[in-house]
């Protein structure tokens, strides 16, 4: 076991006796992130209980997936640099003395974008704890005669979830041109038995992207101009040019954690004496990754950053790295749930509640949609007025639902036989559109047996197999079986109230008769109550679905909710 001093003393990038590189222009090694999520096993016996406990898992499902995206992000991609830490933790690794660590090979200026054999580790930590680490190996070969950069990387996170604690890991290689243009990559996300593999090739402007396997594997094809970069494309760029204050430069790379393209652009502050670099990815559809880079006057990255998370990645040895974690686990329910001014037991059947929600980071009135149940008046930059109503007759008529919120995708199998099956015998028993969503969140609701936070991302055919799952698990199930059904159905997230607080959570929303009404499968809820507050909506489509959770990830640890009026 490694103890809290050892590993103050360790972190330094230059106290290491080897792994840590000190100098050279391309001289680098090893990176690390993670992911995971708890379980909690339902009491079949108990009905009461049952219901408790399936209430709490449908508070508390995303954010286990928001916390896994903000690292894979990082991990997968080595784009973002993202990550986050305690100030006191930060001065304790600057202030360590060091010795000097054994160097990789570099190579020389005249051999132009060429690498050495080199490789990263890193330690990473969330909300101040120690949580895994990550490896990343960067080797040259020759692959019929043309040079190519292999980056392989493999991470380790461990968490809890209401004391139950929970490992996830991931493997992968990722094949680059020597000036980080993105070829081709496999990824492998395991998490309790939850298995994720999927692989990509770039064919002229579009990447082929497959998850699954074989027969069970499906395709789609991502738009990818070949100036696009790879899972390396920071740590590259940083070390073929180290930035200089005053800098700002922009590219674009591939983030397979959300299997998108995003434009990053890197900018050191002029005057930055730590020489902090700031990162920020665009993606294609508006989301944004913000983070800091702590970086030497070789452009490698000592230390990763996302500071509302407490998401921190340090440079170090593998012994500190792959060290044993002492002390308590960050739990992802008690320590992302956002606490209210006062209980509210009967917020769930109340008819219309005003809040007032306050964020410093991004102004609220960004971040909360206004909709047909969901009205925002601004107070000032910081705060909100949230008047969430129940839906009733009045609601106008809501936008045209897309084709993506009716077409079968690889979370939303609408298409699978077994998923065509159950909707076909709801459909038989259920004449209207209002009966058939109400028929298939009671199935849904019934059919998840095993509230199961060992699950990763399920998809809907993986639910209906296994019987397990949180929230995300319901929501894909319910949009699979009402798209089976011809009903347009999308996935909403949010915040939910339980207990006093406010947790993360996803649920559904159904088109029918022209408008969007909101269904929860967890409460059995059809439409759902005030005690539901929007934060955006996602169709589910194509393989980055986990891109949908950006929103929630942007708040976490900045928002505050006080419960002004309930009628």
């Amino acid at each position: 076991m490694a103890t809290s001093k050892q590993f103050r003393r360790s972190v330094n990038p230059e106290s290491s006796k080897r792994g840590i590189p000190v100098a050279g222009l391309r001289g680098v090694r090893r990176v690390s992130f993670a992911s995971g999520e708890s379980s909690i096993r339902q009491n079949r016996n108990d009905r009461e209980a049952a219901k408790t406990r399936s209430e709490w898992d449908a508070m508390t499902g995303p954010i286990l997936k928001i916390s896994r995206l903000a690292l894979l992000t990082v991990v997968l991609a080595g784009i973002v640099g993202c990550t986050g830490s305690d100030p006191q933790h930060r001065r304790e690794d600057r202030s360590a003395k060091s010795k000097p660590s054994t160097q990789p090979a570099v190579v020389s200026p005249t051999e132009g974008e060429w690498f050495q054999p080199c490789e990263f580790w890193y330690r990473t930590r969330l909300f101040g704890k120690d949580v895994g680490w990550e490896h990343t190996h960067i080797e040259p070969v020759r692959r019929d005669g043309t040079r190519e950069l292999v980056v392989r990387f493999e991470s380790v996170t461990r968490l809890q979830r209401a004391g139950t604690p929970i490992e996830s890991r991931l493997t992968g290689h990722c094949r680059e041109t020597p000036d980080g243009r993105l070829i081709a990559f496999e990824i492998t996300m395991a998490q309790g038995e939850s298995v994720m593999r999927t692989a990509g090739r770039r064919v002229g402007d579009r990447l082929i992207v497959t998850t699954g396997d074989g027969d069970q594997g499906r395709t789609m094809e991502i738009p990818c101009d070949p100036s696009v970069r790879g899972f390396f494309a920071v740590q590259g760029e940083l070390l073929r040019r180290p930035m200089q204050p005053g800098e700002r430069r922009s590219f674009q790379a591939f983030l397979p954690g959300l299997f998108q393209v995003g434009k990053v652009e890197l900018t050191m502050p002029k005057g930055e004496a730590n020489r902090r670099v700031e990162s920020v990815t665009t993606l294609s559809d508006g989301g944004r990754l913000a983070s800091e880079l702590w970086i030497d006057k070789r452009g490698i990255i000592q230390r990763q950053e996302i500071p509302n998370l407490g998401l921190a990645s340090i440079l170090t040895t593998r012994e500190v790295a792959e060290a044993d974690t002492v002390g308590t686990l960050p739990d992802l329910i008690t320590d992302v749930a956002i606490p209210v001014n006062r209980p509210a037991k009967e917020l769930r059947r109340a008819k219309r509640v005003v809040y007032r929600i306050r964020a410093r980071r991004r102004p609220p009135a960004e971040i909360f949609p206004i909709s047909a149940v969901q009205r925002v008046e601004i107070v000032d930059d910081e705060t909100i007025r949230l008047i969430v109503a129940v839906p009733g007759d009045e609601i106008a008529a809501a936008q045209e639902p897309s084709r993506a919120s009716t077409a079968a995708s690889r979370w939303v199998e609408a298409d699978d036989p077994a998923i065509v099956e159950c909707a076909e015998q709801i459909g038989k028993e259920h004449a209207t559109p209002t009966e058939r969503v109400r028929a298939i969140l009671d199935f849904t609701a019934s059919a998840i047996e095993d509230k199961d936070y060992t699950v990763g991302f399920a998809s809907a055919k993986e639910v209906l197999a296994s019987r397990r799952g949180d929230c995300t698990e319901h929501a894909v199930l319910a949009a699979a079986l009402a798209r089976a059904l011809g009903i347009p159905a999308r996935a909403v997230i949010g915040l939910v109230y339980h207990r006093g607080s406010f947790c993360f959570h996803m649920w559904n929303e159904f088109y029918i008769d022209g408008r969007w009404i909101e269904g929860d499968a967890t409460q059995r809820a059809f439409p759902v109550g005030v005690d539901h507050i929007r934060i955006t909506q996602s169709d589910l489509a194509g393989v980055d679905a986990l891109g949908a959770l950006l929103p929630a990830l942007e708040v976490i640890g900045d928002l505050s909710i006080e419960i002004v009026d309930v009628e």
